[in-house]
C-alpha cells in the first residue's frame, strides 16, 4: 500500500496526477482501502482522486464515505441531454428521444443499451421491443449486486408498492430493516418516496424489471403475504387482486371468502368486470357443494357483460341446482343471456321449460319467465310455429312487482306488433314507471322494449325514463345496459326530429356495445345507428358500421333488428332491385309473426320506394294504401305523416302534392322537424316540376332551413341543389345554428374549459373516455369551435344551465 502510495507521489514530481475509479461497488476491499490511504495522504499534493460508485455495498460505503470531500449526486439525463447521447449512433428525431426517455427514465447506461437495440434492429419499434428485455436485463442485474437484504424488499415492493408496514409485512421483516433496505434502493436511484413512509419504484420499468426476475413460487408467496397485509387493511378488493397471482389452494389465506367478497364489493360498486374476474378465480378453489352457488353469481355477473360466457356457467348452475325456485331464476337468467347473444329459439325454450318446472316458484318469477318467452318468440325465425305458446302466455295477468313489470313491457311489445297502441302505451307506461325495473338487472332488455313502444307511441314520458334508466346503468358498470340507454335515447331523439343529436347518442350507444359480447344488442344498436347516420347524410360512416354489423349477425336472429338498416343502404347506392329483395323478405317475416304495425319495421317505405323506381306503381299504391290504414288504426302524427309520405312517392300530379301538404300538416302537429324537412323538399321539388316556383322556393328554403337546424344535412344538401335550380341560393343557415347542448355535453364542455383533461373528466363523471370526446366534439360543432383553448371564451361568454342551453351572462359582453 505505502510502495503505491510513493509511486503517487513520484509522478506528483512530474505534474498534476488524476485518478479515477469508477463502479467502486463492485472493487474488492483491499482496492478501496488503498484509494482511502492515498485519499488521505494527499491534501497538499497535485492530486485528485475521482470515484464513482452505486450506494448498497454496506462495507464499501463506509470506506469511502471516510475521505469524500465533494460527493454530488448525477441527475438522470433530460430528453434533451438523451437525444444528445442517441443523436451520435441514430436518429433521435421525430420524438424517438421522447420514447427513449419514457422507457428509461433517462439512465445513460440504460439508454446505451437500448441505442445498441436500436442500431442492430431492421426498425424502430423491433429496436425498441428488444430494447426493452435488454433494459430489463440490465436492471436486474444491478439489483442482483445488492445486498440480500435490499434485493427482499425490491422484491416486495415489485408485488406491493406503498407503506413502509405493508412492505415489510410482504418482505417478512421487520419496519426498521425494510426502512434500512429502501433507502438503499433509494441511493441507488432505484425507488423513490412518493410520500410520509411511501415508497415506489423511480421509473415503472424498474418495477416490471425487478417483478419479472422473482422466480415463480416466490413471487406467489409474496402475494400471498401482500393479500395479508391488504386484509389486515381491510381491503378485500386488494387483497382478492393479489390471490388472483396465486394459485389454487395455495397457503392459508381463506381464498374462497376473500373472493367472494371482493366480487360482491366490485358488484356494489359497478366494476362488473372486476367481480366477473374473481369470480372466475374463485372456481379454481375447492368448493364443494357452494360451486353451483358460486356459478350462478358468475353468470348473473357475467350476463351484464359477456352474455356467451354466462350461457356456459348458467348451463352449468342449472344441472347442479335442485330448489325449484332456485331453478326458475336461473333458468330466467340464462334464457335472457341466450336470447342477447343471438339465439332466440333456445332462449324461448329454456324460458318455457323453466316455466312449466316451476308451477310453485314466487308470482314474480313465473311472470318474468312469460315476459322472456313472449319476447323471445317475436325475435325468432320460428315464431309461426310458436304463436300458441305466444297466445297462451299472454293470458298471464300481471301483477305489481318486477316480474309483473317485465311481463307488462312483454305485453306491450305484443300489442305493438299487433297495431294495438291503447293497449301497447298502457301496458308499456306501466313498465316504464315502476322505479323497481329500473333496478333489475334482468330487467334491462324488457325495459328496453317498453322504451321502444313508448317512442312508437310518441309518448312524451319516454326521454325522463330513458335518462332514469341511464342514469342507473352507468351505476351498475353494465356496459350493455348503458348501450340499450343510449340507443333508445337516440332513437327518441330521431323519432322527434333531431338526427345530430340522435347521431351523438347513438354513437355513444355503439361505443358501449362494442365492448359486451352480445350480438343482439350490437345489432340493434347498430341498426338504429345506421338510420340516424343516413338521416345526418354520413353514408360512409354508415357503411362501415353495417360492415361491423355484417361480421357478427347470428343466422337466427330475424332480419327485423337488424334488415331495415340494410334495405336503406342498398337504396342510398343505387341498388333498387336488391332493397326491393330485402323489403320483401322483411314483409314476409313480418306476416309470419303477426306483426302489423306500420313503423316497426318500416319495410313499407322502402317497399313503396322502390317498386315506384322500378315502374310498378300499382304495387306501390297497394303497399301505400295499407300503410296509410294501418297509420290511421295506430294514430300518431309520426306513422300518419310517414304513410302520407309514402303515399305520395306512389301518386303523381296534384294528387301527389295534396298527400304531401297532409303529410306536413301531421309533421308540423308532432314537431318532427327531421320528417318535416324531407317532406318540405318533396313538396318543393314537386311545385317546381309543376311550374310554380315561387311557392316552391318558399317550401325548398324553409326545408333548407329546417334540415340545417335539426342536422338532415343530406336533406338540406338536396334543398339546395333544388334552389339552385329555381336560380337562387339556399340562406345561410349555419350562422344562426343553435348552440343548445345536451346536459352532457354542457358538463364536459364546463369541464374541458376549466383545463381537465379528457381523463379528469372521465374519472369525474363515472364515464368512458371515448364518452368523453365523443361529447366535445359534438359541442365544439354546435359551438362553432375547433380548439379546446377556445372553450374558455365560449363559456366565458355564455353560461350553462341546468338543461344544457347556453344564456348569456349579464355584463358579460363588457368583462375584460
Amino acid at each position: 500500500m505505502r510502495e503505491l502510495y510513493r509511486l503517487v507521489v513520484g509522478l506528483c514530481e512530474r505534474g498534476p496526477v488524476l485518478v479515477v475509479l469508477d463502479d467502486l461497488q463492485w472493487a474488492d476491499l483491499e482496492s478501496v482501502r488503498w484509494l482511502v490511504y492515498v485519499a488521505a495522504r494527499v491534501e497538499r499534493l497535485p492530486v485528485v482522486v475521482l470515484g464513482a460508485l452505486r450506494p448498497g455495498v454496506d462495507e464499501v460505503d463506509r470506506l469511502v464515505a471516510g475521505f469524500a470531500s465533494s460527493a454530488r449526486v448525477l441527475e438522470p439525463l433530460s430528453v434533451a441531454g438523451g437525444g444528445a447521447l442517441l443523436g451520435g449512433v441514430v436518429d433521435g428525431g421525430g420524438g424517438l428521444a421522447a420514447r427513449c426517455h419514457e422507457l428509461t427514465g433517462g439512465n445513460p447506461l440504460l439508454l446505451r443499451e437500448l441505442c445498441g437495440q436500436l442500431v442492430g434492429a431492421g426498425s424502430v419499434e423491433e429496436g425498441f421491443a428488444r430494447g426493452v428485455v435488454g433494459v430489463r436485463r440490465l436492471i436486474q442485474a444491478q439489483v442482483r449486486q445488492l445486498p440480500v437484504g435490499a434485493v427482499r424488499v425490491a422484491q416486495a415492493l415489485s408485488v406491493l408498492p406503498g407503506s413502509v408496514e405493508a412492505v415489510a409485512w410482504t418482505a417478512g421483516v421487520g419496519a426498521g430493516e425494510a426502512l434500512h433496505q429502501l433507502a438503499v434502493l433509494q441511493g441507488n436511484r432505484l425507488v423513490v418516496e412518493e410520500g410520509p413512509q411511501r415508497f415506489v419504484f423511480a421509473h415503472e420499468v424498474i418495477g416490471a424489471a425487478v417483478y419479472e426476475g422473482v422466480r415463480p413460487g416466490l413471487r406467489a408467496e409474496l402475494h400471498l403475504r401482500a393479500a395479508g397485509a391488504a386484509m389486515r387493511t381491510h381491503d378485500v378488493v386488494g387483497a382478492a387482486s393479489h390471490l388472483l397471482r396465486v394459485p389454487a389452494r395455495w397457503g392459508d389465506v381463506d381464498a374462497v371468502s376473500v373472493l367472494g367478497q371482493a366480487a360482491e364489493v366490485c358488484l356494489a360498486r359497478g366494476s362488473v368486470d372486476s367481480a366477473v374476474v374473481f369470480l372466475r378465480r374463485l372456481l379454481e378453489e375447492e368448493l364443494g357443494a357452494g360451486r353451483g352457488r358460486v356459478l350462478t353469481r358468475l353468470g348473473m355477473a357475467e350476463y351484464l357483460v359477456d352474455a356467451g360466457q354466462a350461457v356456459q356457467h348458467l348451463t352449468a348452475a342449472l344441472v347442479l341446482e335442485g330448489d325449484a325456485a332456485g331453478r326458475a331464476d336461473i333458468g330466467l337468467a340464462l334464457a335472457l343471456s341466450l336470447f342477447f347473444s343471438g339465439r332466440p329459439a333456445a332462449a324461448h325454450e329454456i324460458a318455457s321449460e323453466s316455466l312449466r318446472e316451476a308451477p310453485e316458484a314466487a308470482e314474480s318469477s313465473r311472470h318474468a319467465l312469460a315476459a322472456v318467452a313472449i319476447i323471445t318468440a317475436y325475435s325468432s325465425r320460428d315464431a309461426a310455429a310458436l304463436q300458441p305458446d305466444l297466445d297462451r302466455l299472454s293470458q298471464t295477468p300481471a301483477a305489481p312487482s318486477v316480474g309483473g313489470m317485465m311481463l307488462e313491457a312483454a305485453m306491450s311489445w305484443r300489442d305493438a306488433c299487433r297495431n294495438d297502441v291503447a293497449s301497447a302505451q298502457f301496458h308499456a307506461l306501466r313498465a316504464a314507471d315502476l322505479a323497481a325495473l329500473h333496478a333489475q338487472p334482468l330487467g334491462d332488455g324488457l325495459l328496453a322494449r317498453a322504451w321502444h313502444v313508448l317512442e312508437l307511441c310518441s309518448s312524451p314520458a319516454v326521454l325522463p325514463s330513458v335518462d332514469a334508466g341511464l342514469a342507473r346503468a352507468e351505476r351498475s358498470g353494465s356496459p350493455r345496459a348503458v348501450a340499450l340507454a343510449r340507443c333508445h335515447r337516440g332513437m327518441a331523439l330521431a323519432a322527434q326530429g333531431s338526427p345530430r343529436e340522435a347521431v351523438v347518442e347513438l354513437a355513444l350507444g355503439w361505443a358501449e356495445a362494442k365492448r359486451c359480447e352480445t350480438e343482439l344488442t350490437r345489432l340493434h344498436i347498430g341498426a338504429n345507428y345506421v338510420m340516424a347516420l343516413l338521416q345526418a347524410g354520413d353514408v360512409a360512416t354508415a357503411d362501415a358500421v353495417h360492415a361491423e354489423m355484417a361480421a357478427v349477425a347470428p343466422q337466427e336472429i330475424v332480419s327485423s333488428v337488424y334488415g331495415l338498416s340494410e334495405i336503406m343502404l342498398l337504396i342510398v347506392h343505387g341498388e333498387i332491385d336488391r332493397a326491393l329483395e330485402g323489403a320483401s323478405a322483411l314483409r314476409g317475416e313480418c306476416t309470419a309473426r303477426g306483426i302489423t304495425n306500420p313503423l316497426f319495421p318500416d319495410w313499407r317505405t322502402p317497399m313503396v320506394s322502390c317498386l315506384s323506381r322500378l315502374g310498378r306503381v300499382d304495387e306501390a299504391q297497394e303497399v301505400a294504401r295499407e300503410f296509410v290504414d294501418l297509420a290511421a288504426a295506430w294514430g300518431t302524427p309520426r306513422a300518419v305523416g310517414r304513410s302520407l309520405l309514402a303515399a305520395a312517392e306512389a301518386a303523381s300530379g296534384q294528387e301527389r302534392i295534396d298527400l304531401l301538404f297532409a303529410a306536413k300538416e301531421q309533421f308540423v302537429a308532432g314537431d318532427l322537424k327531421s320528417d318535416l324537412a324531407t317532406t318540405l323538399h318533396r313538396l318543393g321539388e314537386s311545385l317546381r316540376r309543376a311550374d310554380k316556383p315561387e311557392i316552391a322556393r318558399t317550401h325548398l328554403h324553409l326545408a333548407h332551413d329546417v334540415a340545417v337546424e335539426c342536422g338532415a344535412d343530406a336533406v338540406a344538401q338536396d334543398a339546395a341543389v333544388s334552389l339552385r335550380l329555381l336560380g337562387v341560393r339556399p340562406r345561410n343557415g349555419h350562422a344562426d345554428r343553435p348552440r343548445h347542448l345536451t346536459p352532457s355535453e354542457a358538463r364536459v364542455v364546463e369541464l374541458a374549459a376549466a383545463g381537465r383533461s379528457n381523463r379528469e373528466i372521465a374519472q369525474e363523471l363515472y364515464i368512458a373516455v371515448k364518452t368523453v370526446e365523443i361529447h366535445l366534439t359534438s359541442a365544439f360543432r354546435k359551438l362553432g369551435v375547433s380548439r379546446r383553448l377556445d372553450l374558455r371564451q365560449t363559456t366565458g361568454q355564455a353560461d350553462l344551465d341546468r338543461t344544457g342551453r347556453t344564456t348569456p351572462v349579464p355584463g358579460a359582453a363588457d368583462a375584460p
